[in-house]
């Protein structure tokens, strides 16, 4: 597979170029990128509530945390003698619109990042 140029991902709390994949981290509702170490410790009140909601996992996390919210929701489902439309419709929507997320975080911003 072809490596695509890189191209500057700009830290929302700073403005300086993101270098690396493992320098990452992505957070609020429209997931914006920041350096590890700005949203670990931002002056920003943005920075400090998208602190605060939390980053969204990449890499390995990611689907670690999907696995373990796909289990809870099969425990969740197994209590009921019938799998009810409406659990199976939110297991669907669940697992869209995380993997779309986790697929949009890596178009934006991860394959224009070095390693």
């Amino acid at each position: 597979m072809e490596r695509l140029a890189t191209k500057t991902i700009p830290c929302a709390e700073c403005r300086q170029g993101i270098q690396t994949r493992r320098d990452l981290a992505v957070a609020g509702k429209l997931l914006q990128p920041y350096h590890r170490s700005c949203i670990n410790s931002p002056v920003s009140k943005l920075g400090r509530l998208h602190r605060f909601y939390g980053t969204f996992p990449l890499g390995g996390r990611f689907w670690l945390w999907l696995l373990v919210g796909n289990v809870l929701l099969t425990m969740v489902a197994s209590r009921e003698f019938v799998y009810s439309w409406t659990v199976v419709l939110f297991w669907i929507a669940f697992n869209l619109v995380f993997v779309t997320a986790r697929v949009g975080v890596y178009l934006s911003y991860e394959r224009h990042l070095e390693e």
